[in-house]
């Protein structure tokens, strides 16, 4: 089975290529054997599990149905993504680079995340102000794009990326507070707040997409390979479904993520 790619710059073609074979198939057969309906949360795609682990050199060792574990791995397979892609099309912004794991410490140094460090204690030393400081003490964001321009030193947060390899329902109440704060209480321009997923099931990709303004665009690993197999399914709705977050360009493929970043 062929899915037809739309051209794409050579780096972006390459790395995609890449994060495809990291991530255990660059054929994506089984996606003809997706089961579409919703799996209950914590519970493994049982397509995804059987192509990773006939993929692997020691399956018995390589997947388990982990929320956290599985978000990291997959993160970190986005950021080497995006370290291959990214310097050929951001090489004509003066500026120097860097993708970092997302900590407080490093969020707090960007220039308009500065005071959240600041106000984050506050809210630990006064518990009567941690309602009012709320903003400042949620998670940071899994993978910072920052960039240090010539003058000032401290680099900006050029985009913040979350990275979630299954959807739960649970998510939504994660990611949209998490957006918020990131959009509304920061000092100088806003980051591009994206959130790239392996998530299958049009329905909990939906949640995201369509649920939340807050994100700039939800971003999924192998896109053009899910639309073949939804339209391959025979299920309408869900084919639908994924057409109108396509559309309404609320949903793209992680290979439009670099040339999106650009700007």
């Amino acid at each position: 089975m062929s899915f037809p790619l739309p051209p794409l710059p050579p780096a972006v073609a390459q790395a995609r290529h890449a994060l495809l074979t990291r991530l255990g198939t660059s054929s994506f057969t089984d996606f003809r054997e997706i089961d579409f309906a919703p799996h209950p949360p914590h519970a493994a795609n049982p397509t995804i599990t059987t192509w990773i682990r006939q993929q692997h050199d020691e399956p018995q060792d390589f997947y388990e149905p982990d929320a956290r574990a599985d978000n990291n791995w997959f993160g970190g397979c986005c950021a080497q993504f995006l370290e291959e892609c990214l310097p050929p099309v951001l090489r004509w912004r003066p500026a120097t680079w860097e993708i970092q794991s997302g900590t407080p410490a490093t969020l707090s140094r960007c220039q308009q995340y500065a005071h959240w460090s600041s106000l984050a204690q506050a809210a630990m030393d006064r518990p009567a102000l941690a309602p009012a400081l709320a903003p400042y003490t949620v998670g940071p964001p899994d993978l910072l794009l920052l960039r240090y321009p010539h003058k000032p030193p401290a680099p900006v947060l050029h985009a913040a990326l979350m990275t979630y390899w299954k959807l739960q329902g649970s998510d939504v109440a994660d990611i949209s507070p998490q957006a918020r704060a990131l959009q509304r209480e920061r000092r100088g321009r806003a980051p591009h707040l994206v959130l790239l997923t392996g998530e299958l099931t049009p329905s909990y990709l939906a949640s995201i997409a369509l649920g939340t303004g807050d994100l700039d665009c939800t971003y999924h690993f192998a896109l053009y390979e899910l639309q073949a197999a939804v339209a391959q399914s025979g299920n309408s709705e869900a084919e639908d479904l994924i057409g109108i977050m396509v559309e309404g360009k609320r949903l793209k493929d992680i290979s439009d993520l670099p040339l999106d970043l650009a700007v």
